[in-house]
């Protein structure tokens, strides 16, 4: 494994910011109704496959709640990944709030959740404990076993997307 300051490395991590495509679907809890927003990274149908090798993979995306206007505090109640091969082994949803931004690692979990990604294409997976915030700053995602195959959008406006390894 390479370190973390190689620039090889860097350049990947922004090319995926620009490729990331996972969508979550939010509800913000204003009171006395509760709307539902949907926080998605595509831009189109234009997609790239993605392989994670050797490694346990964990693969975030955050979103700016307050630039997206988000009434707080919301509830995480849903995530999506599109799979491009399923996969017996166990794929774990990771969902941080993250009150300072910028970077995921002073970030504290709000959510946890182990599921089992069988089926290629747009998997939808309803969380059975969904994760509230106030944060500015959320982070949403999977930490995938080596061997897995997912999509990312090629034509993303995400800007803070993190992969990471043990």
């Amino acid at each position: 494994m390479r370190s973390i300051n190689h620039p090889t490395f860097w350049r990947f991590c922004l090319l995926l910011t620009i490729l990331s495509g996972l969508v979550f679907s939010v509800q913000a809890q204003d009171s006395p109704f509760v709307q539902t927003y949907i926080l998605n990274n595509n831009t189109g149908d234009a997609r790239t496959e993605w392989f994670i090798e050797n490694e346990r993979t964990l693969i975030l995306n955050g979103f700016d709640t307050t630039a997206l206007n988000l009434p707080k505090p919301f509830t995480v109640n849903a995530v999506s990944i599109d799979v491009i091969q399923g996969s017996d082994t166990p794929v774990e949803i990771i969902i941080y709030e993250d009150t300072t931004g910028g970077s995921p690692s002073d970030s504290r979990v709000i959510g946890r959740h182990i599921i089992v990604i069988n089926q290629a294409g747009l998997n939808r997976v309803v969380l059975p404990a969904p994760a509230s915030s106030r944060s500015p700053i959320i982070w949403v995602g999977f930490n995938l076993p080596p061997g897995f195959r997912f999509a990312s959008d090629a034509a993303g406006p995400s800007v803070l997307t993190y992969w990471a390894w043990t």
